[in-house]
């Protein structure tokens, strides 16, 4: 009968690790697959022309944002539609993201530009700022939206004071910011169709390239007009 029991033991022992064995082969297996799938994955965004644009921007963007409250989701919007995702010949030739004009006293450049003047839209030339960075436009911009203009300091106090961003669209709009009647549906529709809430969660950055993907950990990857991007926060031991 004690034998019977031993025999019985080491039978249970015997069928406990194979079916151990075959879970973690499933796991293992799981793991290998998840890796592969991520490794070999679309790229992130950074090898598309409108995310490389955007990944420029978040740094200083967001740096504004924490400073000032000034949505980074909006000043992206703001800097792809009057940019035209910087390839605008003002993004290009002067670092002009929101065609920002100038007098004397400060580096310029004159071009032709369209405003919506009686009900329709014409050219005009005018002389724009000149900047030696997007970083420089970004900060002049988020002046203006702080200091206001001469005779009104407070214009843009709502856009800082909104709290989401088609509060803070509505608010530019109703300043006076562009003369197009469309601007802030242009600028809300933006940020919808490429999701750029996900960037006003401060300290947020986009994966350059797969291998930071295992030292970070992935917050939100999705696919949307075209774009793989990845959200993270910084990985630590």
């Amino acid at each position: 009968m004690r034998k019977w029991t031993k025999k019985k033991k080491r039978r249970i022992y015997f069928l406990t690790g194979i079916f151990t064995s075959v879970v973690l082969l499933f796991v293992l297996a799981g793991m290998l697959r998840n890796a592969y799938l991520e490794f070999t994955a679309p790229s992130p965004a950074y090898d598309n022309e409108k995310q490389h644009f955007i990944s420029k921007l978040v740094p200083r963007a967001q740096q504004i944002q924490k400073e000032h409250n000034i949505l980074t989701s909006v000043t992206l919007a703001q800097a792809i539609l009057e940019s035209n995702w910087g390839k605008s010949e003002l993004a290009i030739k002067a670092n002009n993201l929101f065609g920002v004009k100038g007098s004397a006293g400060v580096p310029l450049i004159n071009m032709t530009t369209k405003e919506f003047q009686d009900g329709k839209w014409i050219e005009i030339k005018a002389n724009f700022r000149k900047y030696t960075s997007f970083d420089e436009s970004l900060d002049d911009h988020a002046n203006l939206f702080l200091n206001g203009t001469s005779w009104a300091k407070d214009k843009y106090r709502a856009v800082i004071d909104a709290r989401d961003y088609k509060t803070a669209a509505k608010a530019i709009m109703d300043a006076g910011y562009a003369t197009d009647p469309t601007y802030a549906s242009k600028l809300t529709t933006l940020i919808d169709d490429y999701d750029l809430t996900s960037y006003d969660e401060v300290g947020a950055k986009v994966i350059r390239n797969q291998l930071a993907g295992y030292k970070a950990k992935v917050k939100k990857r999705r696919r949307r007009n075209g774009l793989w991007y990845a959200l993270w926060t910084p990985w630590s031991n």
